[in-house]
């Protein structure tokens, strides 16, 4: 399978389109005879696989919103197959309320090859070894001595929870890897980082490994610097969904490549990234809103030579992760992450819209900050969101994180009931 997509690589654009296509056609036939949502929407909307292409049916298939899934997520599942032969998975909630999704054993293997294909584009091989750390808890939460972290035999992995990360534990944290010697480490970017600093409190300059593998969180300019200087390799970013709704890596030359092979991926209003997985037949969803939002390049040509994979110039996150000010002026992640420029002495922080008309810069704050700190912050923050909004800040022991892990810079009014 893996051997496959490295070829699918080197595909013109039209060769890749042609099995984009074939692949979209056998799912729709999956959906048209053995899916009752979409049993039901195709002879309501008159859709027929054998009066339209597989793209154009596609096309007329209307948006679908997580909301539609939650009211009966099991309409979504193909008929055909063995609830006993399939698995279960919740979406991690990132807007308040989890989404469970089921997917068989052909779709988890495509998803475990997708990934390692970005891992090869590093020069990393089933041989080498790799530290994760992401929103797993590979060992109680309510551990207070290490190991704080287990030992993967199958994929040559350390799994260390972020949970337990901390100056307390920093120094286990740091005997472990020490002794471990990966190739590569592998998690949310905030969490990296933060071990990034950590491990430097213990004496550790630099933990050089051959690549950064980061996702499911931005990857802010000062998190690459760090990423770059403490671990002294490339990042590797990837974007996936819970729903495993599309799928869009960075190669070697660090540029964002859309996986065709992967899910049908259109840009809709605002970028936003609308999915069609075309490995999933177990619980298909077409034409899935993910909310985040990405900007395609018109010129797809990238060094890298992997022509059959269309490039994104950026990817903004999630819609919900932006404020907006009472005149209309908008501000994302990477635009609001130049506030901190300039001021030291800050742990780790975050940017909540409480209303229309206030924000709240949320701090952690170590030893050494100073009231001037505050004052260039307030300066920023006006610099890029005006005087038409109340900005506050509010200093507390650390920011929460949602329920599986994940770090949010920003928190906008559709985004603040996040768990």
């Amino acid at each position: 399978m893996l051997h496959e997509m490295e070829s699918r690589e080197q595909w013109s654009p039209g060769r890749m389109a042609a099995y984009q296509s074939k692949q979209l056609e056998q799912l729709l036939r999956i959906c048209s005879t053995s899916v009752p949502y979409y049993v039901d929407l195709f002879r309501h909307e008159g859709l027929d696989l054998d009066r339209l292409s597989p793209n154009d049916m596609l096309s007329r298939v209307p948006p679908l919103e997580k909301s539609e899934i939650r009211r009966d997520p099991e309409k979504f599942l193909n008929t055909r197959m063995h609830r006993w032969l399939l698995h279960e998975t919740c979406t991690s909630g990132t807007t308040g309320t989890p989404l469970v999704c089921w997917r068989d054993l052909p779709a988890i293997n495509f998803e475990n090859a997708t990934l390692w294909r970005q891992r090869r584009w590093a020069g990393f091989s089933f041989h080498d070894r790799r530290v994760t750390l992401r929103g797993e808890v590979p060992v109680s939460i309510t551990r207070t001595t290490p190991p704080y972290w287990r030992y993967d035999p199958a994929e040559r992995q350390l799994v260390m929870s972020s949970h337990h990360l901390g100056p307390r534990t920093a120094s286990d944290y740091a005997t472990a890897l020490s002794a471990f010697a990966p190739q590569a480490v592998e998690g949310y970017p905030n969490s990296l980082a933060v071990l990034a600093r950590l491990l430097r409190s213990c004496g550790i300059e630099h933990l050089p490994v051959k690549a950064v593998f980061t996702s499911s969180e931005m990857v802010l300019d000062s998190y690459r610097r760090v990423f770059e200087d403490f671990y002294c390799a490339p990042v590797f970013d990837h974007y996936g969904t819970s729903e495993r709704a599309a799928a869009i890596s960075s190669c070697e030359q660090g540029r964002y490549h859309v996986l065709p092979d992967y899910a049908v991926v259109e840009f809709g209003e605002g970028g936003e990234i609308i999915g069609t997985p075309l490995f999933n037949h177990a619980f298909p969803l077409l034409r899935y809103r993910t909310g985040d939002a990405a900007t395609l390049e018109q010129e797809t040509a990238c060094p890298c030579g992997r022509s059959s994979l269309p490039v994104v110039s950026q990817i903004q996150g999630r819609l919900d992760s932006q404020v907006v000010t009472p005149d209309g002026k908008i501000a994302g992640t990477a635009a609001l992450s130049l506030i901190y420029k300039g001021v030291h002495h800050i742990v780790e922080s975050q940017i909540v819209q409480e209303s229309a008309q206030r924000v709240v810069l949320k701090i952690v704050r170590e030893h050494g900050y100073t009231p001037n700190d505050e004052q260039i912050l307030l300066c920023h923050a006006r610099e890029r969101l005006g005087h038409v909004i109340d900005i506050a800040v509010e200093y507390v022991d650390r920011i929460p994180r949602t329920a599986s892990g994940k770090f949010v810079a920003v928190v906008g009014m559709s985004g603040n009931t996040t768990t």
